[in-house]
């Protein structure tokens, strides 16, 4: 017991009991199992890998070409200042939006068919919905001369720019 007293006397070798020793354990691999959860990143889709762990999810396709594609479908346009490489490495698109005929297998979903593959299913409503609330716009006034008193030019007098003290030169 009395290594447990002073941790520091090196003579005596620290004895931890199994609900400590869980506890250290805990401590020292809690950061590194922590894995930072990636989502899907098609507008309307909450679906994440760590969080639906029987899902597959797809990175973004390297190609230039196909990477195109597949923003236009999903329409996020902060992703289109993105290059393919910087796509490829942070954004993944779930099974979810993919049809069957898109996959080498369709029952398993896990496989998309190699350098073919579009994403086309996805929970937008197209073409956008128009806003009920909207204010309409106002609505332009016409002038209306009912005679020659009330017209604006009749009441107008000509603006002179010389000086009324002084007689003209």
């Amino acid at each position: 017991m009395a290594a447990l007293d002073n941790p520091s006397d090196s003579k005596h070798p620290v004895i931890l009991t199994d609900l400590e020793l869980g506890s250290v354990m805990d401590v020292k691999t809690s950061k590194s199992k922590r894995k930072k959860s990636q989502w899907c990143s098609a507008i309307n889709c909450t679906n994440g890998r760590y969080e639906c762990p029987g899902l597959s999810f797809f990175r973004f396709p390297r190609d230039e070409e196909r990477c195109k594609k597949w923003l236009i479908n999903c329409r996020r346009q902060d992703l289109l200042c993105k290059s393919p490489r910087e796509l490829y490495t942070s954004n993944v698109l779930c099974a979810i939006h993919f049809e069957d005929s898109e996959y080498t297998d369709p029952h398993r979903r896990n496989r998309l068919k190699p350098l073919k593959a579009v994403p086309t299913i996805f929970n937008i409503p197209n073409p956008p919905p128009k806003f009920a609330n909207r204010r309409p716009a106002p609505r332009k006034r016409k002038i209306i001369a009912t005679g020659e008193q009330n017209s604006p030019s009749s009441s107008l007098q000509p603006v002179s720019t010389e000086d009324p003290s002084s007689p003209g030169l």
